[in-house]
């Protein structure tokens, strides 16, 4: 899904001018003419990453490639190894604010969620939808004591997500509305939501499966929106 790419600008002392760094032009480039491949990108990544593992704008890219790798996989359990991958380094972006680890960890999600940063918006996003892809590639049976916490997430990150992010989360929401057992799902509000998701980003042909798949609208109707 198409979002606009932010990284971590830095403003040279002497010019006044903020500049990104080089690895975020580079990295950003090859994601944007990646085709079917994620190699140069990720490659890219690793090698930041390896620089610094402490690097909120590298952990968010590696969540949104872990989900990019996760739809793209032929087999099911790859596509569970790479949204879990996505779902473990988007906590650990989320965790390299102390404020929020200890909350987390003493107090629950919620109140952790209250603490959580401007410069890690895109993080919860992508963490966001990484846990709800692997919920339905698991099952929602099988990830049930996910779901209070996604609910958790997805409300959160609604408060602080830019305009880039909404469609994402829409897109969260609406799986999640499809695929949850705990008696609060609605195929209705799924569609929705997913209509909302698909608008924002009409390209998407892994939005439009969820539509055909998880709430069953014709395919005659998608080209409607």
């Amino acid at each position: 899904m198409s979002i606009l790419l932010f990284g971590c600008p830095r403003r040279d002392s002497e010019s006044g001018v903020t500049r990104t760094p080089a690895w975020v032009r580079d990295a950003d480039r090859a994601w944007e003419e990646r085709g079917d491949s994620f190699e140069e990108a990720e490659d890219l990544l690793h090698q930041a990453y390896a620089d610094n593992q402490r690097q909120t704008d590298v952990l968010w890219r590696l969540v949104r490639l872990q989900v990019a790798k996760g739809l793209a996989a032929e087999e099911k359990r790859q596509s569970q190894y790479a949204f879990a991958e996505g779902r473990s380094l988007g906590l650990q972006c989320l965790d390299l604010d102390p404020a929020f680890q200890q909350r987390r960890v003493e107090l629950g999600w919620p109140n952790a969620l209250e603490v959580v940063q401007p410069e890690r918006v895109h993080c919860l996003t992508w963490t966001t939808l990484a846990w709800v892809k692997w919920v339905q590639a698991h099952g929602a049976e099988a990830a049930a004591l996910d779901i209070a916490t996604l609910d958790e997430l997805i409300n959160a990150a609604n408060l602080v997500a830019t305009d880039e992010d909404r469609g994402l989360l829409a897109w969260a929401a609406g799986i999640l509305a499809a695929v949850r057992t705990d008696g609060q799902g609605d195929l209705t509000v799924a569609r929705s939501l997913l209509e909302l998701a698909l608008v924002a980003d009409p390209a998407a042909a892994n939005i439009r499966a969820d539509l055909i798949f998880l709430v069953a609208v014709p395919n005659e109707d998608l080209e409607l929106l």
